[in-house]
């Protein structure tokens, strides 16, 4: 991920298991291009306000949104799928350009404060930490925080995140594994 890079999270409020929204999902994923990186998570636990989060990232230059709000994706037609449009982000701090490992989780926090990032920094128990900060005015939150955290530690993660973070989003997410046609 470069300086000048645009960073887009969608989430998705949906009851669909993952075969059934990765069909849509892998047509959806194909016609953003090739300047669009893209990677889709499952969430695993939390408030579950959102079973699925994409993030897709790309340069300034190339920067569009991927869905117009207020219009549902036409490949999730036919599906119970409610889109969310985060906005677009810009990265403050990236520890790490990785997927998370097969025995390590996400979490993602969306924060909608001004945060003191080195009170998010000086919690224990996490592995690298991506701080995203909204780029534009009509960006859904302040900041989106990517924690990498070990599966087994993170319950014990958790616990110390809600004491910086009350009424906000929280949620554990796996890396979904895209079919390749």
């Amino acid at each position: 991920m470069k300086k000048n890079s645009i960073v887009q999270f969608v989430c998705f409020q949906t009851e669909l298991e993952l075969n059934t929204f990765i069909v849509s999902w892998e047509q959806y994923s194909k016609s953003l291009g090739k300047d669009v990186d893209v990677l889709l998570h499952q969430q695993q636990s939390g408030k579950k306000k959102f079973k699925y989060v994409s993030r897709h990232t790309s340069s300034q230059d190339d920067f569009r949104f991927v869905f117009v709000k207020g219009k549902k994706p036409e490949h999730f037609v036919d599906y119970s799928v409610r889109v969310i449009q985060a906005g677009g982000y810009i990265p403050l701090q990236i520890e790490s350009v990785r997927d998370a490992g097969r025995k390590e989780s996400k979490v993602l926090v969306f924060l909608n404060q001004e945060i003191d990032a080195e009170q998010f920094k000086k919690l224990e128990l996490y592995e690298d930490l991506n701080i995203y900060q909204a780029y534009f005015e009509s960006s859904a939150y302040s900041y989106i925080l990517e924690y990498f955290v070990t599966d087994k530690l993170v319950e014990n993660f958790l616990v110390q995140l809600k004491t910086l973070c009350n009424d906000d989003e929280i949620g554990v997410y796996k890396v979904c594994a895209l079919q390749e046609a």
